[in-house]
C-alpha cells in the first residue's frame, strides 16, 4: 500500500489542456474518489497515475518514489476498467490467476490455486470458477474483474467507472461490496465516477474536478455541506442547489438580499461574516431544495414563489416554482400540492449559502442564524469522521 501524490500535474493533447496543474495527495489506505462530469479530466488523471499517459508537466509519487516516467508494470498497481476487460476464452479461474502467472515472483501452481480460491471465496464467486465470462451476469463479471485486480495485493487499486455498466439495483449492491472489501483489505484506492451518489457513499475524500482543474477536495460531508463555489453547489445534490442573485440592501440596521421580485432578510450573524469578508454588494443566495419550507404566512424571512409543476415521488414531493424570473426546486412533505400550478406560496429558507461576486463561498447560515465558517480546500486524513446525517 502506498500514498499517491501528484504535484503540479498537467496533461495536454495538442492544443487541448485536459488536466491543469493538479496537486493531490491520496493517503495510504484511503478510498479517494475523482468526481466530475464527462470531459472534466478525471479519467486522464487516473491514467497518468497508472502510467498509461505521461504528464505534460508535473511529478507523480508513490510514497517518496518518483514514478512519473515508470512503465505501468513497474508501478505495482491494479486497474479495474469500465468494461471489465476479461479474457473471453479463459474461465473465471484462469482470469483470476492470470496476473500471478505474469508476476516477477515465481508462484508455484499450488500457490496460484490457493490464491485463486482465496479471492473467489472473498468475492463469493467460488461456484463460478469453471465458467467463462459470457456465462456470467454483469455483477459476477464485475466481481471477477475486482478479483483479478486484488489477487496480486498491489500498492494501489485504480478504478475507472467500474459500476457504470450495471443496472441501478446491482450498482447499489456492488457499492456495498466495494465498501466492505476496502474496509477488509485497506488498500489505497483511486476511483473515478461521474455519479455523485457513488462518490458520496464510497469515498473517504472526494476531489471534484471541472475543466481539468481541481474545484474542491474534502470529505463527502464537507463537499456537500460547504460547496466552495457555485459550480460545485450546482453539481452536488439532487435536485441541485437553487440560486437567487441579488444586491445587499441596508435599511434601519438590517440587511436584505434583494432581487427584482424578492427581498430576504439576512440573519445578523451572517451580516457580520459578510462584512468581515468584505462582500460589498452583489451576492448569490444558495438554497438546497430540501432546506426550503412552504409556510402559511409571509414575512421578512420568507419570499414568494409561483408554483409551476408538482412532482410526487412517494415520500416527498418536488415543486418547481418561479422566483424573480428564475426556476427553483422545493423538496417538501407529500402534502396536497397537486392542482396548485399558478398559485403563489411563501417559502422559508432553513439554511442559506452566500456566494460573493467571484462565486466563492462566503458563509453558510442555518435558519436560527448560526453561521458556519466557510470551508477551505483541505487535505484531511481518511480517519476524519463523516457526518452521515448531512450526506
Amino acid at each position: 500500500m502506498a500514498q499517491v501524490r501528484l504535484e503540479g500535474v498537467s496533461k495536454s493533447f495538442g492544443d487541448i489542456e485536459a488536466v491543469s496543474d493538479v496537486d493531490l495527495t491520496v493517503e495510504d489506505g484511503e478510498f479517494f474518489v475523482l468526481l466530475g462530469p464527462s470531459g472534466c479530466g478525471k479519467t486522464t488523471t487516473l491514467r497518468m497515475i497508472a502510467g498509461l499517459e505521461r504528464p505534460s508537466e508535473g511529478t507523480i509519487y508513490f510514497d517518496d518514489a518518483d514514478v512519473t516516467d515508470d512503465e505501468p508494470a513497474e508501478r505495482d498497481i491494479s486497474m479495474v476498467f469500465q468494461n471489465y476487460a476479461l479474457y473471453p476464452h479463459k474461465t473465471v479461474r484462469e482470469n483470476l490467476a492470470f496476473p500471478l502467472s505474469l508476476s516477477r515472483r515465481d508462484y508455484s501452481s499450488e500457490e496460484i490455486d490457493s490464491e485463486t480460491e482465496r479471492v473467489a471465496e472473498l468475492l463469493e464467486i467460488t461456484d463460478q470458477l469453471d465458467k467463462h465470462p459470457k456465462n456470467l451476469s454483469g455483477g459476477q463479471q464485475q466481481r471477477v474483474a475486482l478479483g483479478r485486480a486484488m489477487i496480486r495485493e498491489p500498492m494501489a487499486f485504480l478504478m475507472d467507472e467500474p459500476l457504470s455498466n450495471l443496472d441501478a439495483k446491482l450498482r447499489i449492491q456492488m457499492r456495498s461490496e466495494l465498501k466492505r472489501l476496502h474496509r477488509k483489505l485497506g488498500v489505497t484506492t483511486v476511483y473515478v465516477t461521474h455519479d455523485q451518489t457513488e462518490a458520496m457513499s464510497l469515498a473517504d475524500r472526494i476531489c471534484v474536478l471541472n475543466d481539468g482543474r481541481v474545484q474542491q477536495v474534502g470529505t463527502p460531508h464537507e463537499v456537500f455541506s460547504r460547496p466552495r463555489n457555485t459550480w460545485i453547489a450546482g453539481f452536488i445534490g439532487d435536485p441541485p442547489m437553487n440560486f437567487l442573485h441579488g444586491l445587499l440592501e441596508r435599511s434601519d440596521g438590517e440587511v436584505f438580499v434583494a432581487g427584482d421580485a424578492f427581498r430576504y432578510r439576512v440573519p445578523p450573524d451572517v451580516v457580520e461574516e459578510l462584512d468581515a469578508r468584505e462582500v460589498a454588494e452583489d451576492v448569490t443566495l444558495g438554497i438546497r431544495p430540501r432546506d426550503l419550507e412552504v409556510v402559511e404566512d409571509p414575512g421578512q424571512d420568507t419570499f414568494p414563489a409561483t408554483v409551476l409543476t408538482v412532482e410526487p415521488t412517494g415520500e416527498r414531493s418536488i415543486l418547481t416554482a418561479e422566483v424573480d424570473g428564475r426556476e427553483i426546486k422545493i423538496e417538501t412533505e407529500p402534502r396536497e400540492f397537486m392542482g396548485m400550478q399558478g398559485e403563489t406560496i411563501s417559502v422559508h429558507p432553513q439554511k442559506t449559502y452566500y456566494y460573493d461576486e467571484a462565486d466563492q463561498l462566503a458563509t453558510v447560515s442555518s435558519a436560527e442564524g448560526d453561521v458556519v465558517e466557510a470551508v477551505e480546500v483541505t487535505d484531511k486524513h481518511v480517519e476524519e469522521v463523516r457526518k452521515d446525517g448531512d450526506t
